[in-house]
């Protein structure tokens, strides 16, 4: 499994979320806590906003592990942006490691990142590839069941946006792990289904935490989180006079103390609104 992290709020340094704190995401890229094995290192990705320029992120992918790239480490430090997706890979076994496997998947506006797995991905493979149109089909150049996921939720997501939905995101979301939910149901018994997800186009977010079995994957936020530069630490505040904090997501805190951390509960969705504004919604059984 994977690691991922989102941040959106006034703007950063990539690198004070994605190198300095503590447990940031390249720590976790070799050190993560909470999964059986620590290492991350089949390759890494982050997305970056910059609205003021264009609406389609800027994506630097590879295929090394992120604790040794000095290319990455010399973007994030002097990038800014209110809207950074990052993500950490541990491929699935029998998978190939390559650029093309690496998250973030994004296509226009939209940026895509997966922790988790389809169980019995191969089995149903075909039956969900019939399920996505030809033209989200040929967008898919790797071979996870995370780029299948992603064009499947365009599809949703295209007609939510010819629907005029003000909730696309959200909505498209909420479809395609319900219809996810239908497809894997006879696999239940063999393996489950965990779908924990973040996905932004710079302005909006979702972040899912699902699992059709009794052990979701972890994923934690806080609503108003600010970066002390001094002690390179994360904390929460309860100050409502600065606009300099931002929500964080996080498949493990990135900071040692848990306390300013909430668990999103198993089965959410977790919306955070183009100002900032976090909103729950539950997922499964048909939502």
């Amino acid at each position: 499994m994977c690691r991922f992290a989102l941040y959106v709020g006034s703007e950063i340094l990539l690198s004070d979320f994605i190198i300095k704190p503590s447990h940031s995401i390249i720590y976790q890229s070799f050190g993560c806590k909470e999964r059986s094995t620590p290492l991350n290192g089949d390759g890494f990705g982050i997305a970056w906003y910059a609205l003021d320029i264009r609406n389609e992120p800027g994506i630097f992918k590879n295929i090394t592990p992120a604790w040794s790239n000095r290319n990455l480490i010399s973007l994030c430090n002097v990038t800014k942006s209110n809207c950074i997706l990052a993500h950490v890979r541990a491929a699935t076994q029998g998978l190939s490691v390559g650029e093309a496997n690496c998250h973030p998947f994004s296509h226009g506006n939209i940026t895509f990142v997966h922790n988790g797995e389809i169980a019995c991905f191969k089995k149903l493979k075909k039956q969900l590839v019939h399920l996505i149109s030809e033209e989200s089909f040929l967008l898919i150049e790797g071979s996870t069941d995370s780029e299948h996921i992603f064009a499947l939720f365009l599809d949703h997501y295209k007609r939510k946006v010819k629907e005029q939905d003000p909730q696309a995101l959200l909505n498209a979301t909420k479809e395609t792990i319900s219809l996810l939910e239908e497809l894997v149901k006879p696999y239940n018994d063999i393996a489950q289904t965990t779908l924990n997800i973040a996905i932004t186009d710079g302005q909006q977010s979702v972040c899912t935490r699902f699992s059709t079995g009794d052990k979701p994957l972890t994923l934690y936020y806080c609503p108003r989180m600010i970066f002390e530069k001094t002690n390179n630490v994360w904390k929460k505040t309860s100050s409502f006079e600065s606009s300099e904090y931002g929500v964080v997501v996080a498949s493990e805190p990135l900071n040692s103390d848990r306390s300013q951390w909430i668990e999103i509960p198993p089965n959410q969705l977790l919306y955070i609104s183009p100002g900032a504004k976090c909103t729950f919604h539950e997922l499964g059984n048909g939502c």
